[in-house]
This record gives structure tokens, C-alpha cells and sequence, in this order.
């Protein structure tokens, strides 16, 4: 459980870095949204990030912790949170605070078994 949280919080627009890093991503998002020639190359990297967060959901259910359901599709909820949440940090409307405990939260419902749900 940790070890996501811990890869999560890392990608919070969080100080000067991380909004600058979250300013280009959104950048990309805006122009790939209307210029295709640069969609196979942000899919290529985005794809890799979606690949991580599910190495670590798929950790956490080995390790028992995490619910059994497809953890592609996890991965796909989680940062799909993750985007929308960012670009409100960014427009002002969240903290990066409120942002991180959000996101803790989501994976505390939806991701880490509850004592009731363990086998």
C-alpha cells in the first residue's frame, strides 16, 4: 500500500517543480488534443506512466492488500483521479493537501481491502 501511495504522492503539482512538470503536462494534453502528430509519442510515455501505477497495484495484490479485480482497470480509474485532480490544483480550485488526501482516500475505499474483504 505504500509503495503506491508513496508513487502517487510523488506526482502531486506540489512546490515550483511540481507544477512546472504538471504545466507541461498539460500543455501536451492541450495540444495533442487538436494536433495529431504529436498523439503516438505522448500515448507512448503516457502509456508507461499507466504501466507503473499498475506494477504497484498488481504488487499490492500479491501482497494480499489490494482488492482482486482487474488491475488494468484500477490503474486506468487512479490516474484518470490523479489528471483531473492535478489540473485543479493548477486552476486554483484544490491544494496539492487536498489533492493528496483525495487521492489516499480513493485508494483506501476502492483499492485496499477492508478486514471484511480479505480472504
Amino acid at each position: 500500500m505504500s509503495r503506491l501511495k508513496r508513487l502517487i504522492e510523488l506526482q502531486l503539482p506540489a512546490g515550483d517543480r511540481g507544477r512546472a512538470e504538471w504545466s507541461i503536462w498539460l500543455q501536451t494534453w492541450s495540444y495533442v488534443a487538436v494536433d495529431e502528430s504529436g498523439r503516438e509519442n505522448h500515448a507512448q510515455g503516457y502509456r508507461r506512466w499507466i504501466q507503473t501505477v499498475e506494477d504497484a497495484i498488481i504488487f499490492g495484490q500479491q501482497a494480499g492488500v489490494f482488492v482482486e479485480v482487474p488491475s488494468a482497470g484500477l490503474a486506468i480509474e487512479l490516474t484518470s483521479l490523479v489528471d483531473g485532480l492535478g489540473i485543479k490544483v493548477l486552476t486554483g480550485m484544490l491544494t496539492s493537501d487536498q489533492m493528496h488526501q483525495h487521492i489516499d482516500s480513493f485508494i483506501d475505499r476502492n483499492i485496499v481491502k477492508s478486514k471484511g474483504n480479505i480472504q
